[in-house]
Parts: structure tokens; sequence; C-alpha cells
């Protein structure tokens, strides 16, 4: 039987061997040229030298990009989820990189529903993060795919960006990140592991990929006990029609051990009945590296 987290091991697997194909090498020669070599490759003024040295850097690129997805956890993300982190990164507050924050060293985060940033001229639909941590260096690489049906595996590359340590998030990309690192990690997030289906893992073991004996690590978000008052109506009961998002804010926590008050970030939570469909605020996001 088909299970819907399955999908995020299937379209690791196709990127993996997209990226190591000539196809995807040919690709990441083109992404990985600066604007000059493009522009000498399409005056046909780039001697062979130049052209030779640009497909090797474009084919170690690709190498690269395929052994990253190697080595990265699966995880995905549900459809519910995915509104509420889209939701959420835009009020994260500052925090800059830690790399203790990362969940692990390296994931492949898949959105069972694609997340759509407005870009200029048009908008971008966000289907999967990965990202890949490098202790020598103190940073954290993070590429982002784009939503494609009419290409196989169904994304393509959007962009990629290198974060340090110390460094605050500089755009949509790092904050929804963040915002992922931290959400699934509290009580707003239900993280569960799940196992592919068989025909996925037979796929996995035809491409020679370890699939992680953890499995999927599937992210939904949580369903809260409902809030009532005494008050509200017969019984103490309201008959809410939907579940909505009550704001995250700022509390100034009380620290006994320091007898000192410190802020604390007091997450974004859902409220309302569980069989209730979740409303959210119409908001749109320019998507910015």
């Amino acid at each position: 039987m088909s299970t819907p987290w399955s999908s995020a091991l299937d379209t690791q697997l196709e990127l993996i061997r997209w990226w190591r194909s000539d196809e995807g090498a040919t690709y990441a020669t083109v992404i990985g040229a600066t604007d000059e070599e493009r522009a000498e490759v399409r005056q046909g003024v780039a001697d062979k030298a130049a052209v030779s040295g640009q497909f090797q850097r474009g084919a170690k690129l690709a190498t690269d990009l395929a052994e990253l997805l190697d080595h990265s956890a699966t995880y995905w993300v549900s459809e519910e989820m995915g509104r509420f982190l889209f939701h959420a990164h835009e009020d994260i507050p500052i925090r800059h990189l830690a790399l203790e924050d990362l969940p692990l060293p390296g994931g492949f985060v898949y959105f069972d529903s694609p997340l759509v940033f407005e870009v200029e001229g048009g908008s971008v639909a966000i289907g999967a993060l990965m990202w890949h941590r490098y202790d020598k260096d103190r940073s954290c690489d993070l590429v982002a795919y784009h939503r494609d049906a009419t290409r196989n595996p169904p994304l393509g590359f959007q962009t990629s960006v290198i974060w340090d340590e110390g460094e605050p998030p500089g755009g949509s990309l790092t904050r929804l990140l963040q915002t992922f690192w931290i959400l699934s990690s509290q009580r707003i997030a239900q993280a569960e592991v799940r196992q592919a289906d068989r025909p996925t893992r037979r796929r996995a073991q035809r491409a020679n990929f370890a699939i992680p004996e953890d499995g999927i690590r599937v992210v939904t978000l949580r369903r809260l006990e409902e809030h009532r008052q005494a008050d509200d109506g017969p019984h103490g009961m309201v008959d809410w029609s939907h579940r909505w998002i009550v704001s995250g804010h700022w509390r100034n926590q009380w620290y006994p051990s320091d007898e000192e008050h410190r802020p604390k970030w007091i997450e974004p939570y859902p409220k309302g009945p569980d069989d209730k469909p979740l409303v959210l605020k119409d908001r749109v996001y320019r998507f910015s590296r």
C-alpha cells in the first residue's frame, strides 16, 4: 500500500539519480558558471579550455549535490504543517545561526504541498529544502528546490546559500528552514518515524541508497486540546466552526535560578476543535535568498 510520506524518499532518490546523470552535470555547469562565463559561451568567444573548466566544475557541483542528498535524513512535512511553517516564518525572532540548533548534520525536507512565494514577475512554489552542516568551516549549506510537475523528478534547483555560524538569517530560505528546525522540536509539531512502502524501499535498494533504519521523519501539526471557557455558551462549550492560529508573542519569563526576567518567545499555536478545518489569514511573502 502506498503511503504519502514515501513520496519524500522517492523524490530524494530521483534527485540523486538526476544529479549523477549527464543531464544533471550539464545543468550544474549552467548554474555554477558566472554571468561573464555564460555570456562568453552564448557569444561563442569562450576558448575550449574555459569551457572545459566550466564543465569540470559543473560535474563536481552535480556530484557534490548528489552526495549531500545521499547523506541527508528524509523528512516529509504534511500540507497543514507546511502551511503553519509558512505562516510563522516571517515573524520568527532573529536568531543567529548556531550549529547546535540543527537537528541532524544533513536533511532533505519535502513539502507535501509546496509553499508559494511571490517573486518578481510571478511566483515560485518551494517543494523541498536541504541543508548540510560543515563543522570545519562552521557553516551550513542550504539548497531550495521548486516544484515543477513537468520534470522528473518534479523538483528543479532554485537557489543555494552558505549560512555562516553567528550570522542572522538573510532571507526567506534561511528563515523558513530555521522555523522548521525550531518548531519541529517543539510541541506544536508531531514528529514520527515511519517506514517507506515496499516499492519505494525496493527502488532505494536498486539505487544502492542506504535507507536509515529509523526511516522517514514525518512532521505533522499536533492536535492540541481545545481551549474552553466556563462562560462560553451552554455547559461552557463553544460551537467553533474552524481552527485558527493564536499568534506568537514574547513573554517576560522569570528564571528563578538566575533571579531575573528574560524575554522568551512563545510560539504560535493552533486553537479550536480537532475536527474543524484550519483557517489562516491570507499572507503573501516575497521570496528572497
